[in-house]
């Protein structure tokens, strides 16, 4: 899915974590309950904890850049260079082809509105109530006077007045796919259960749209319970409902970090390609997201895939390529890197079986401290600027495969990449496009 909770296990993989079950009030009636581990909080309130060690003082950061990128620079110089406007054209190109329709747009607006109207009419506070995933972030970058609430994403207000929900050219203002969904949260008062909200929720919205009920999961460990729906135009809706300030206050955080960390991005290609770094990026975010679809959702998610995505951008995205950058190179430079990472064995001097990536502050590695996960992401500074104990550090890839990670990256570049037809980037991106439409574009697949 495009994000469905994407920093909480959300995967069969984590069955230590959640639980999940089909969805009926008689069985998840129960299952959101208050989590004892923190005491109640006001919004913005920082937990407390006895001992922090998630503080950067207590693990070692590799000074950047640690990871060296395997030297593309012969294998790009052999693709057909491309001026400054035939670049940005192809870029754009993608972008068109890739992203929603008009009609997807209108449904899935029409469904964040319904769904948080709903919410607040059923006495949610609108500042504890957040639309997050794609459709919460914009592809105009935002101005200083904006900067503040399109990064939060708190409140129904400060969400529809961001660029996100708009047009822009023939594709829409933010990074949808026909195959994206909605992604809300809440904090819920103690004496309220998500079951008795969720009916609540479809009764009250019965007007505007027809929900149907069609699976839970509960994350204990976050004090969450997460409730997919689907209305009578086919939108599938994720719920996730807090019982937890502490563990709210973390989400959000987390949220906005991600956000933060996906506009700086942005603007450092941006400032260092012009024009086309920007457009280039866009094309590159689609590009991941048609690579996630494309894999089994087992072995990546789209979030997942545009945070790997965003800390290669960060480390190599900026060196300067002897074509005008495009979001292929980007792509390439990608699955280059997942596929020596994620390698069975460490290939080169950055691998996930020694190193945990942290995308704050321009993308690092740092040392793993999970016994659990096989690999490791982290935003450290959300996690830092709530005083998060370690062990209590959201891994966004918590629930992956390495080897497959590896393995699929490996094929996607033989098949686009390395045929010695392929050395022109308009014949890579016609390859592409035929193996990406047939999954992005059918109306029946699940969200992703």
């Amino acid at each position: 899915r495009a994000a469905a909770l994407p920093l909480l296990p959300t995967s069969a993989g984590a069955a230590a974590a959640s639980t999940s079950a089909s969805f009926t009030s008689a069985s998840i009636a129960a299952m959101a309950t208050p989590c004892p581990q923190h005491p109640p909080l006001l919004m913005g309130q920082q937990p407390q904890h006895a001992a922090v060690l998630g503080h950067r003082e207590h693990f070692q950061l590799y000074p950047i850049p640690q990871y060296t990128f395997p030297d593309m620079s012969g294998q790009e110089t052999l693709w057909i260079g491309l001026e400054h406007k035939q670049s940005t054209l192809l870029d754009r190109d993608i972008v068109d082809v890739l992203a929603a329709s008009s009609e997807t747009l209108r449904r899935l607006e029409k469904a964040a509105r319904s769904a948080m109207n709903a919410l607040m009419a059923l006495g949610a506070v609108q500042e504890q109530v957040v639309l997050y995933g794609s459709l919460s972030i914009g592809r105009t970058d935002p101005t200083a006077a904006n900067l503040e609430s399109a990064l939060s994403g708190n409140g129904a207000e400060a969400l529809f007045a961001t660029p996100g929900l708009s047009q822009r050219g023939p594709a829409p203002g933010c990074f949808i796919t026909d195959l994206s969904d909605v992604d809300c949260a809440a904090l819920l008062s103690e004496q309220c259960q998500s079951s008795q909200l969720v009916e609540r929720l479809s009764e009250v919205s019965r007007n505007e749209m027809e929900w149907c009920q069609v699976h839970a999961t509960v994350v204990p460990r976050f004090s969450v319970t997460q409730w997919t729906m689907v209305s009578d135009r086919g939108v599938h809706l994720d719920l996730s409902f807090f019982t937890d300030p502490a563990q709210f206050n973390q989400f959000c955080a987390r949220q906005r970090e991600f956000r933060e960390t996906f506009w700086l991005t942005r603007r450092a290609l941006q400032e260092c390609h012009g024009e086309a770094g920007a457009i280039a990026f866009d094309a590159y975010i689609y590009l991941l997201k048609a690579f996630a679809a494309l894999t089994s959702r087992s072995t990546l998610t789209s979030f997942q895939a545009i945070c790997l995505g965003l800390f290669v951008a960060q480390r190599r995205g900026l060196t300067a390529p002897p074509t005008s950058l495009t979001g292929l190179m980007l792509l390439k430079r990608f699955l280059l890197f997942c596929k020596d990472f994620f390698a069975y064995e460490g290939r080169s001097n950055c691998w996930h079986g020694t190193d945990a990536i942290d995308i704050s502050g321009g993308g690092r590695v740092i040392d793993r401290f999970s016994k659990r996960a096989r690999a490791e992401l982290y935003f450290t500074d959300a996690e830092n600027s709530l005083q998060v104990h370690t062990s209590d550090w959201m891994n966004v890839l918590h629930n992956v495969n390495p080897e497959t990670i590896s393995s699929s990256a490996g094929q996607a570049l033989e098949c686009w990449f390395f045929p010695k037809s392929q050395k022109n980037q308009r014949k890579v991106w016609a390859r592409l496009k035929r193996d990406l439409l047939p999954v992005m574009k059918l109306s029946h697949c699940a969200p992703r």
